[in-house]
């Protein structure tokens, strides 16, 4: 049986190489990993120098496989059956499901190599051009990007039974119809969450961070405080250049190096300094109190605001789980375009998996309308009314399928290892068993026994004849 599935494999890798797209967009894979850090400059900073070479072109290096295996993929049947191959094969001592599992095998042979070819040469990119920066960015890529580092960071807090009080006092107080609870719900939340970020001039704010499972063994680690603040300037033109004064203090009651520091912090981007040892107290917590000296308002967002790092591996081994874990998206790619070429036509096949990969990569900005909870825009300037939905009925019915869509891409994208590469976060172990699980087995898993009982059911004759 081994022998059949290699065998098919081994015909699978044969055809791709005769087919010359797929050389080319493999030709093209490769120097765009070794030509694009020479093309797009960075800003001389260890940031800058990482998400070049491992955000932007780890992203290139998906989206060209996606479209290999894609085309591969879709090809791998519907072609063969179009070009009566596939009738061939099926009279041979072959189950179907053998024939469809063997050319999985030899797809997933094809990205196993493109893409370790490509982390490959990321890497050698990644030292070589290394030399461009100056000696202090060159430490800071080495203690802040190119480790393994975790982080800790404030639970997001439940603000429903402020929001829920709200709403019903306005309800009771303006009688309003319940075609607009919706709407005016929505504006309620954006009120109260916007207070509880807000820090207003000469007024401060407190974190509590829980070091209580990982104190011992942080005990001779450096830790890092990162920040992210924006203020209503950067709210409403999306940039704002001014650095803002504030005063930190850092560490309470019985923390051995409690401390005070006065820091001019930029907005819109994540802000970074090293804590001293022993701020975290006896009782494995450790508390950060930030006072705004400033004259403008600070907002700190309910998540991705402030969190504290500490290194927890290296980069090589960090970098490999990340490799593994695009690997595991490219395979189920690669079992989507298998499943669709199972009962569509080449064409049609392709057409639904560039969709599916589309939507993919659109994950942020279905979680923007979400957030929003309207499709199409709510009108604020009824007086009479109050905010009202421009489209209710693109709402009900747009939202709950928008809602099914990220659920979905949440348990298949909610680790992108991009990200965690380019700023030196843990790819932990943990999520490579979630990677395998919930995009292997869940998803791949279901996806490969309807493309398997399909293609076992579908009528050879026919398709020929069509």
């Amino acid at each position: 049986m081994v022998q059949k599935f290699l065998s098919i494999a081994f015909l699978t890798v044969k055809g791709a190489i005769k087919q010359k797209l797929v050389i080319f967009l493999a030709m093209a894979l490769v120097l765009s990993v070794i030509l694009l850090p020479t093309f797009i400059k960075h800003d001389e900073t260890a940031t800058g120098y990482a998400s070049i070479i491992l955000g932007y072109t780890l992203t290139l290096v998906t989206i060209i496989l996606g479209v290999v295996t894609i085309w591969l993929g879709c090809s791998a049947i519907s072609k063969e059956l179009e070009e009566c191959q596939m009738q061939v094969l099926v009279v041979k001592p072959v189950s179907r499901a053998q024939v469809w599992l063997g050319k999985l095998m030899g797809i997933l042979a094809i990205n196993f190599v493109l893409l370790g070819l490509s982390a490959i040469i990321i890497s050698c990119v990644l030292v070589l051009k290394s030399g461009e920066l100056n000696q202090s960015e060159k430490e800071m890529l080495n203690e802040k990007i190119l480790v393994a580092r975790s982080a800790v960071s404030e639970e997001t807090p439940d603000l429903t039974p402020f929001i829920e009080e709200r709403f019903k006092t306005i309800v009771e107080e303006h009688d309003l119809p319940s075609e607009n609870w919706d709407a005016v719900k929505t504006q309620i939340k954006a009120d109260v969450e916007k207070e509880y970020q807000l820090v207003r001039p000469g007024a401060a704010r407190i974190w509590q961070l829980d070091f209580s499972l990982k104190k011992s063994k942080l005990v001779d680690k450096p830790l890092f405080l990162r920040v992210k603040m924006q203020t209503p300037a950067f709210l409403l033109d999306d940039e704002d250049p001014n650095l803002y004064p504030t005063v930190w203090h850092i560490g309470k009651g019985m923390a051995e190096n409690a401390s005070f520091r006065e820091l001019n912090v930029p907005v819109g981007v994540w802000y970074e300094f090293a804590l001293l040892p022993g701020s975290i107290d006896d009782d494995g917590n450790l508390y950060i109190m930030m006072q705004n000296m400033s004259n403008s308002e600070l907002l700190f967002p309910m998540v991705d605001s402030l969190e504290v790092l500490y290194r927890e591996g290296g980069f090589i081994a960090n970098y490999l789980r990340g490799i593994f874990i695009l690997y595991c998206w490219l395979a189920l790619v690669a079992m989507l375009a298998l499943t669709a070429s199972s009962f569509l036509s080449f064409s049609v096949a392709a057409f639904l998996c560039m969709t599916a990969l589309i939507i993919f990569f659109s994950r942020d900005a279905i979680a923007s309308t979400l957030d929003t909870n309207t499709i199409l825009g709510i009108d604020f300037n009824d007086s009479k009314n109050g905010p009202t939905r421009y489209y209710p009925v693109v709402d009900a019915i747009g939202l709950p399928f928008l809602e099914a869509i990220k659920f979905a891409l949440d348990l298949i994208a909610d680790f992108s290892p991009v990200d965690s590469l380019s700023n030196g976060r843990t790819v932990g172990w943990d999520q490579i068993l979630r990677a395998f699980l919930q995009i292997i087995v869940l998803f791949g898993g279901t996806l490969s026994s309807i493309g398997i009982f399909i293609f076992q059911k579908r009528e050879i004759a026919t398709a020929q004849g069509k």
